[in-house]
C-alpha cells in the first residue's frame, strides 16, 4: 500500500504545479514565463515538503527497528546466560552423577552375581544328588542280580556338557578330574604370561603386545588357553583366571611404560568376567587408579563373547569405557554384527585373520571387498588389525589392502615373560641384588621382558588381590 501512495503523491506534485501555474496566468494575468516559473516553484517546493516528509518516515522506521533489536538482544542474552548456567551445572554434577550411576550398576551386578551363584550352587547340589541316586540304583541293580560276584565300583556320572571341555590331550582325565587339574594350576599360579608384538606396517615396529596365558600342570605339561577357557567360563572361575592375568598385565605394562609410551598391551578378557560381581566391584577400582595407562591398555574379546554379552556385561563395558578404556574384537568370523554399536562401545580395534582376508573373504558374508574393509572401519574411529600372519607374500598383499597393523609368527611367536617382571613391586624389593644383577643388563625393551625356550620355570609367589595391587601402583 505505501508503495502505492508514493506513486500517487508523486503523480499529484507535478499536477498540483501546474495547476498553481494556470491559476497564476488566468487569474493574475500573468505573462507565459512568469506562470511557467511560478508552477517550476511550486513544484520544487511540494517535492522539498516531500522529501521532508519521508526523511522523517525513514527515521522513525529505523528508531523502531533500533528499537526491536534491542529487545532481541536482550532477550539472546538472557538465553546465553540460561545456557551457561546450565554449562555450568552440567560441569558441576556430571562427575556425581556418573558415579552414582555406576554404583548402582555395580550394586546391581552384585545382587545378580550372588542369585547366579545361588542357582548354580543349587543345580550342582541337584547334579551330584542325581548322580548319587543313579550310582546307588545301578549297584542294587547288580547285586540283585549276580548277587555271587562283587559289584564294580559305581562309575563317576560327569556333568552334563562336561566331556565337551576336556581336550584330547587330556582323554586320560574325566571331566572332573581336568577341573581339579586346572584349578590346581590356577591356585599354584602356574600361570604362564606371554607377549606377542603387533607390529606397524611396514616398519615392522612394535605398537602394541597381546598378553597370551597358559597353565602348567604339576608334571610340566603345557594347558593352552584353547582347553581351559571353555571349561572355566562354564564352571565359573575364569574370573579368578582373568583377575591374576590382569594383574601380571599392568606390572608388565608399567615395565614397558617405564622405557616408552609409545607401547601398549591387549588384553584378552572374557565376557563372563564382566558379569562376576566380586571381580569387577575390584576390577573398577584398580582400573580408577590405573587411568593413566587408559591409552595403553586394551580389552579384547572374542566375536562369540560379544555376542553373547548381556545386559549387566554390557554395563560393565560401558563403565570401563567412561574410565577411558577401549576395546578389541578378534576371532573375526563373519561381519554380521553391528559395528556402529561397537564402537559406541568404546571398541577401536578389529582383528581378522590375514588368510580369511586374502583367501577366503566368501566367509566375512559381506559385500564390501576386502581392499575397502580397512577404510570401512574408520568410518566408525575402528582400526583393522590382519593377525596369523606367516608369510612374506601375505604382509604384501596386506599393505595392497591398507591394513597399517599386523600380528603372527612372522614377526615374533608370543614369548614367555621374565618371572621378576611378573612380580609386584613389593615383591621385587625383597630380592634386590636379583633385581638389581637383571636391571644392570643393557638390553632393549622387549628383550628385557621376554626369554628364550627355558625349562618349566618354578612356581611365582602368589600375586595379591586386585585392591592390593592398585595400591602398590608406583
Amino acid at each position: 500500500m505505501q508503495r502505492f501512495a508514493d506513486i500517487f503523491i508523486a503523480i499529484c506534485l507535478p499536477i498540483a504545479a501546474a495547476s498553481a501555474g494556470v491559476v497564476a496566468y488566468f487569474q493574475f494575468e500573468a505573462s507565459g514565463r512568469m506562470a511557467i516559473a511560478f508552477a517550476g516553484l511550486a513544484l520544487v517546493a511540494l517535492i522539498l515538503v516531500r522529501l521532508d516528509g519521508l526523511r522523517r518516515r525513514a527515521r522513525r522506521e529505523t528508531e523502531t527497528r533500533l528499537a526491536a533489536m534491542d529487545r532481541l538482544l536482550k532477550v539472546f542474552g538472557g538465553d546465553l546466560e540460561a545456557v551457561e548456567r546450565r554449562l555450568a551445572a552440567l560441569e558441576d554434577g556430571q562427575p556425581r552423577r556418573s558415579r552414582d550411576e555406576l554404583d548402582q550398576v555395580i550394586a546391581e551386578i552384585e545382587v545378580i552375581g550372588t542369585l547366579t551363584r545361588q542357582v548354580i550352587e543349587t543345580v550342582a547340589d541337584l547334579e551330584i544328588a542325581v548322580a548319587e541316586g543313579r550310582s546307588t540304583a545301578g549297584t542294587t541293580a547288580r547285586q540283585a542280580a549276580a548277587p555271587a560276584v562283587k559289584a564294580a565300583p559305581p562309575e563317576r556320572v560327569p556333568r552334563p556338557g562336561a566331556a565337551a571341555f576336556v581336550p584330547d590331550r587330556f582323554d586320560h582325565l574325566d571331566p572332573d578330574g581336568f577341573l581339579d587339574l586346572v584349578r590346581r594350576a590356577i591356585d599354584a599360579d602356574r600361570i604362564e604370561l606371554l607377549l606377542q608384538p603387533i607390529v606397524t606396517l611396514p616398519q615392522r615396529k612394535a605398537r602394541f603386545y597381546e598378553a597370551l596365558a597358559r597353565l602348567r600342570a604339576e608334571d610340566g605339561e603345557v594347558i593352552h588357553p584353547s582347553d581351559y577357557i571353555p571349561l572355566a567360563e562354564s564352571r565359573g572361575f575364569i574370573a579368578a583366571l582373568d583377575e591374576q592375568i590382569l594383574l601380571k598385565s599392568v606390572n608388565i605394562l608399567r615395565r614397558l611404560t617405564a622405557r616408552s609410551k609409545d607401547v601398549g598391551v591387549f588384553l584378552n578378557l572374557s565376557g563372563a568376567s564382566l558379569g562376576h560381581a566380586d571381580f569387577f566391584r575390584d576390577f573398577v577400582q584398580v582400573m580408577e587408579k590405573n587411568r593413566d595407562l587408559c591409552e595403553m591398555l586394551v580389552f579384547e574379546f572374542t566375536q562369540a563373547s560379544v555376542r553373547s554379552l548381556g545386559p549387566i556385561e554390557l554395563e560393565g563395558l560401558r563403565a570401563l569405557a567412561g574410565l577411558g578404556f577401549h576395546f578389541s574384537v578378534d576371532q573375526i568370523t563373519d561381519l554380521k554384527i553391528s559395528f556402529q554399536n561397537l564402537a559406541d562401545l568404546g571398541f577401536r580395534y578389529v582383528k581378522i585373520s590375514a588368510d580369511r582376508l586374502l583367501h577366503r573373504p566368501d566367509e566375512l558374508a559381506t559385500d564390501i571387498h576386502p581392499a575397502d574393509l580397512s577404510d570401512y572401519f574408520q568410518r566408525f574411529g575402528m582400526e583393522l588389525i590382519a593377525d596369523r600372519i606367516e608369510r612374506e607374500a601375505d604382509v604384501v598383499d596386506v599393505l595392497d589392502f591398507g591394513i597399517r597393523l599386523g600380528q603372527g609368527f612372522l614377526f615374533s611367536p608370543p614369548r614367555p615373560v621374565r618371572l621378576d617382571v611378573l612380580q609386584t613391586p613389593a615383591a621385587r624389593a625383597a630380592e634386590p641384588s636379583r633385581a638389581e644383577a637383571e636391571a644392570a643388563a643393557p638390553t632393549p625393551a622387549m628383550r628385557s621382558l621376554v626369554a628364550g625356550p627355558s625349562p618349566v620355570p618354578s612356581p611365582a609367589p602368589r600375586p595379591p588381590s586386585l585392591p592390593d595391587v592398585a595400591a602398590a601402583k608406583p
